[in-house]
């Protein structure tokens, strides 16, 4: 497990932009197809907390922008699309089942609140996978338990060997 801290602009930033994606969304028409029951405005700052928080443990550029989106990834390390998941109050990984296999290559764990707690990572194949399928949740997804996890630092260490 490896901890972050966000300072107070870096917050800010997470909340001018979670409050952007959620009035883009709003303004054009688009479902939210969520795990969980907070409000969308609290999971877009949820998740960008998240995106920014595995940006500065792997020094790259967060994304900014607000457009609508459809699944994906938020970030780009060394080639790959990373997907960062900020599972607070949980430790395990989620996401919904309309999630593609394209959709990222890696997905980062994060909980907490500042300090975060990067948790750590796994290969899309790992996550996006039949056999994870779970139907408890307000949607079907696709759940690996925090065990499963790869260690953060070998996520660095991958991308230092090319």
């Amino acid at each position: 497990m490896e901890t972050v801290s966000l300072n107070l602009l870096e917050l800010q930033i997470c909340l001018l932009i979670a409050e952007e994606r959620q009035n883009t969304n709003e303004a054009n028409k688009v479902t939210d197809r969520k795990i969980s029951d907070k409000p969308a405005l609290d999971l877009h700052y949820q998740g960008l907390t998240g995106e920014f928080v595995v940006a500065k443990y792997l020094n790259v550029y967060p994304d900014f922008t607000t457009q609508s989106r459809h699944g994906g990834s938020e970030l780009i390390f060394r080639g790959w699309k990373v997907d960062a998941k900020n599972v607070n109050p949980h430790t395990n990984l989620m996401t919904p089942t309309h999630k593609k296999l394209e959709d990222a290559d890696i997905y980062v764990v994060v909980t907490g609140d500042n300090p975060y707690y990067i948790l750590g990572w796994c290969f899309a194949g790992e996550l996006i996978n039949h056999r994870n399928i779970v139907y408890f949740t307000p949607v079907e997804s696709y759940l690996l338990r925090k065990e499963n996890f790869r260690e953060p630092e070998a996520l660095k260490r991958l991308a230092e060997r090319g």
